[in-house]
């Protein structure tokens, strides 16, 4: 009886959390003083990408998720445990706000 009750429980909140969208406009996240067209560069990770990824083998990928756990307060003791890694990619991002 617990584990049903706990089950529809966790249907109900599911429910009620609706629908996860992550569509952001630049123009909500930024306010900008001058008229002048400004330029917003990114750089960052993709994960999940079932093997279609850069892989743990391109340095760029594995220096850079080293950094990404160290600054989460998980250091690393050795780069080596990033080798398997086939589903990260590095992206680059570029904006211009008008």
């Amino acid at each position: 009886m617990k584990k049903v009750f706990s089950f529809l429980l966790a249907l109900v909140l599911l429910a009620l959390a609706g629908p996860a969208s992550g569509e952001v406009t630049l123009r909500e996240l930024a306010r900008l003083e001058d008229r002048a067209p400004s330029d917003i560069i990114g750089i960052g990770f993709v994960v999940g990408l079932n093997g279609t990824g850069d892989g743990g083998d391109a340095p760029s990928v594995s220096q850079g998720m080293a950094r990404f756990y160290a600054n989460m307060g998980m250091p690393l003791d050795t780069i080596d445990a990033l080798e398997d890694m086939t589903n990260v990619a590095i992206v680059y991002v570029r904006a211009t706000l008008p």
